[in-house]
């Protein structure tokens, strides 16, 4: 089969699949991955079953940073939202009432932000674990909360959302999987709207390195991302790779506690000096931690 990134057939690479780490399980045993010698992404050439993949994350996997949950605490933000929501605004036009879709929002971060950064904004997104489901219920009752994109369609109707927002949620997908729901998400999405994307940055040449995989299915370059956004009716706007953690400022602390002024500006000036926003004069291929950052509209 072409490379369901880039739709190249001028060869590949196989590595095995580190079935390993936290999330290590039966579901994702005796897997190999296959690279894409053209746009450098790989992804794993006989996936679990879609029903094998719902059990999973709906009673196993457990998302990460889910101590806002846990402790039951709203709003609350990281900077990962804060900038994609930023880079987002950047490429359509914010009105009151926009409907914002979350696809897979794990703690509900940028759910909890988005009234902060759009405009009275209505809320829904598509999330399969319970713990979650009932979180996000319990501190935004008018939430829409779907198994899918067809289901958002039919409640809202095609052409309906404005931003579309999925950090670290696409390399869970299956290569067939992501394709009809990019389809579906490029017929959800309204003219003017926007569809911004983190995934981590994992080419081949990286990822075949790795000590484990589990559970992602998919492992992007930035060639191959831009080239399946592409294959699914977008236009990438931006797209571009970035560290994507935060970094420590020990001196900004210092300089919080001794100026009552940028005291008060203590968050925001956290947010703006955080790796999310500063890139490293590294090679991302021989570094750890970068991510990719997206922002398409509708070709």
């Amino acid at each position: 089969m072409p490379c369901p990134f880039c739709g190249s057939s001028d060869g590949f690479d196989r590595a095995a699949y580190a079935n390993s780490g936290a999330h290590r399980h039966a579901s994702f045993d005796g897997l190999e991955l296959l690279g894409c010698r053209s746009c450098r992404s790989a992804w794993v050439e006989t996936p679990p079953s879609d029903v094998a993949l719902i059990d999973y994350y709906s009673t196993s996997y457990r998302p990460g940073r889910m101590a806002p949950v846990q402790e039951d605490k709203w709003p609350h933000s990281d900077t990962r939202v804060l900038s994609l929501l930023t880079l987002a605004r950047l490429f359509y036009e914010v009105r009151p009432g926009d409907l914002f879709v979350d696809v897979g929002p794990g703690n509900g971060s940028a759910l909890s932000v988005a009234p902060y950064l759009l405009s009275a904004p209505r809320r829904a997104c598509i999330e399969f674990n319970a713990e979650s489901i009932a979180y996000f219920r319990r501190h935004v009752p008018d939430i829409v909360v779907a198994p899918d994109v067809a289901t958002l369609a039919a409640t809202f109707g095609e052409g309906s959302a404005a931003l579309i927002y999925s950090a670290h949620c696409y390399e869970h997908f299956t290569p067939v999987g992501l394709a009809q729901h990019l389809a579906e998400i490029r017929r959800l999405i309204r003219p003017d709207g926007a569809l911004v994307v983190e995934v981590p940055f994992a080419e081949f040449g990286k990822i075949a390195k790795a000590d484990f995989h589990t559970p992602h299915l998919l492992f992007f370059s930035k060639e191959g991302l831009a080239a399946t956004l592409r294959r699914a009716g977008f236009e990438p706007r931006l797209c571009v790779d970035v560290v994507g953690r935060v970094v420590s400022r020990p001196h900004l602390d210092a300089l919080f506690k001794e100026e009552p002024e940028a005291k008060k500006l203590q968050n925001v000036f956290r947010a703006l000096n955080s790796g999310d926003f500063i890139h490293r004069d590294v090679d991302p291929s021989e570094a750890h931690g970068f991510v990719l950052k997206c922002v398409a509209t509708p070709a």
